[in-house]
């Protein structure tokens, strides 16, 4: 019986075991691939949203539900040979090949996201830990100030729903300023945004013999505290709060940039640390204080006032105003100007080449430039606040990724 020699075998194993390994690099290649057109696409919906509310359209929300996807891998091998005589051991190799191939049949689930909770969350005002988890994260103190704050203790930073007022510029620049001055001490380590406790009384003695030990955990588990004193064999029921604060460092006084700030704000010189205190629309009464505040009372607009906010930094085309398609803006001369440095949107009838984002509307294209960094971080603040504030808070956009291989 004529057998094929070894050397025609050792040929064919590369063949065959080629697909052996083709599922996992599938799989690893595509994760990727998917975890870039997620991120893509949330940035995209943003920066469409933005330029919706700029043509005072209302804003779009999708979820992407899920993601799946089928791998049919295809394997098949040949070899051809011509055989001596058994005398002669004589073997003539005409041929061996194969062809390994696959297929991809991805669905993708989207989900508008209109519910009750989404909606709220969008619209009300942005909680201070969510201000302290930006800030923390990395963020530039006066680009998270600037996007998420209407006003400090008194001055005005732009709302959308107040037509400009005297001095309308004056008073934006100052904010701007102010928060500025705040992100310059942060680059050197002068000042931080932290928590500090709080102990208030709300109790007189409690015998220690009425006290047991579910008692002593559901306190701490409710922001309580039962502390036992030993002189009295008792103990007292405390609150505990734990209050934002901004905390300067020592050092901070020699510069004028705290000195600006204080002056600005109306806080009390020579203090460390000012709570921080979140009082959405109080800033007319905030003017109103007399000076050298101990708190640092601030009014933080909702998500969707943000992105209102920075729709004034789009532009929008010669032809659109004319025919009427979008309104001139009515603070274009001033708030415009002041947010340029922060956020700015350019527009063009062709598809950019040098865009960092990019999406067409009413023909056509809106963009951030490549070269634009702080369009950018901006952008990236954005994002990380709808994670926080909006997406955290349903806890139903994650989607999920399924990479079934099939041979």
């Amino acid at each position: 019986m004529n057998k094929c020699p070894l050397r025609i075998w050792l040929a064919m194993i590369p063949l065959l075991m080629s697909g052996c390994g083709l599922g996992p690099s599938l799989m690893r290649a595509n994760h990727l691939t998917y975890n870039d057109a997620v991120q893509l696409t949330e940035r995209q919906e943003l920066l469409l949203n933005i330029v919706r509310l700029r043509y005072n359209e209302g804003p779009e929300f999708l979820k992407t539900s899920s993601i799946s996807t089928q791998f049919s891998i295809d394997l098949s091998a040949a070899a051809g040979a011509q055989v001596g005589d058994d005398q002669e051991q004589r073997t003539n190799l005409v041929n061996i090949g194969g062809t390994a191939g696959y297929s991809e049949r991805p669905t993708i689930t989207f989900t508008p996201q209109n519910e009750k909770e989404f909606t709220q969350q969008l619209i009300s005002p942005i909680e201070l830990e969510v201000i302290f988890l930006l800030i923390n994260y990395g963020w530039d103190f006066d680009r998270v100030l600037r996007l998420t704050s209407e006003g400090i203790n008194g001055l005005r930073n732009d709302t959308i729903r107040e037509a400009p007022f005297e001095n309308h510029v004056l008073h934006l620049r100052e904010y701007s300023q102010t928060v500025k001055n705040l992100g310059r001490l942060q680059q050197l380590g002068l000042v931080e945004v932290s928590f500090e406790s709080e102990e208030i009384g709300v109790s007189g003695p409690i015998s220690a013999e009425k006290v047991g030990l579910n008692d002593i955990l559901k306190a701490n588990k409710d922001n309580f505290k039962l502390e036992y004193q030993e002189g009295t064999k008792s103990y007292y029921l405390k609150k505990v709060n734990r209050n934002l604060v901004l905390r300067f460092s020592r050092n901070a006084s020699q510069h004028a940039e705290l000195q600006q700030i204080v002056k600005r704000l109306n806080l009390a010189p020579d203090v460390q640390s000012y709570r921080i205190v979140n009082a959405p629309g109080s800033q007319i009464k905030a003017s109103e204080f007399s000076p050298e505040l101990n708190d640092f009372i601030l009014s933080t607009r909702s998500v969707l006032g943000t992105m209102a906010y920075l729709a004034q930094g789009v532009t929008v085309p010669e032809q659109h105003l004319e025919t009427g398609v979008v309104s001139m803006n009515p603070k274009d001369g001033s708030a415009n100007g002041t947010i340029s440095d922060l956020f700015q949107v350019k527009v063009r009838k062709e598809k950019p080449t040098n865009a960092s984002l990019a999406v067409p509307y009413k023909g056509y294209w809106f963009y951030i430039d490549e070269t634009d960094i702080s369009s950018k971080r901006t952008i990236g603040v954005l994002n990380s606040l709808m994670r926080l504030k909006v997406r955290a808070a349903g806890g139903q956009n994650i989607p999920i990724l399924t990479l079934p291989v099939g041979r």
